[in-house]
């Protein structure tokens, strides 16, 4: 159950966060139905690697690489935490000064771990279906894929239903569903992705 009230709390981020720009919303009667379909510039080809910092994740086993000057804030302190998240920003994170939202020409990556159980691909898209049931978001694409660490992912790209538009992946890490999902620069959201390097 912790693990439904937890990720359903990602989906009302994904719904809420808007970046500053008005979108449309749905028509009432369009169909939320996941459609797959062939990669967009964003997911085609892997951008060059990254060159910035390293976060090392001990308790699940993996590291990933995030622009340098970039601010982050880490959640999993308490390894024996069954789920956390781990804030990226692209702008300073703990400026209060500045408001609500991602400011315009910003990005804004959250690294989602859940340890409550071993877990499959399978349970990231029966998640990603469920944030569509319950109207939380809209799928605009969504693809199988290969990380650069040969990892299997899927890529989803969502809008909110209240406008925020993100790009998200799922893969499994020694049993468990890690996700990277951003706001803003999908280049950039990609190579934080295909930078992840399982540790064991």
């Amino acid at each position: 159950m912790k693990n439904v009230i937890v990720w359903g709390l990602v989906s009302g981020i994904l719904a809420g966060c808007n970046l500053t720009q008005t979108a449309t919303p749905p028509d009432a009667g369009q169909s939320n139905i996941i459609v797959t379909s062939p990669a967009s510039q964003a997911t085609s080809a892997p951008l060059e690697p990254l060159v910035g910092q390293t976060y090392i994740d001990e308790p699940v086993g993996f590291s990933f690489t995030y622009p340098e000057g970039w601010t982050i804030l880490a959640n999993e302190a308490d390894n024996d935490a069954v789920m956390y998240a781990i804030t990226l920003a692209s702008y300073d994170l703990s400026d209060v000064s500045r408001g609500g939202g991602i400011p315009t020409g910003e990005t804004k990556v959250d690294v989602y771990v859940d340890r409550s159980e071993p877990k499959t691909l399978d349970d990231a898209y029966n998640l990603i279906q469920r944030n569509v049931d319950e109207g939380m978001v809209r799928i605009i694409e969504q693809e199988d894929m290969t990380l650069q660490s040969s990892m299997p992912a899927i890529y989803s790209h969502v809008v909110g239903m209240l406008g925020g538009e993100a790009h998200s992946y799922y893969f499994i890490i020694n049993d468990y569903l890690v996700s990277i999902s951003g706001f803003g620069d999908a280049g950039i959201i990609r190579q934080i992705a295909d930078s992840v390097q399982p540790s064991s």
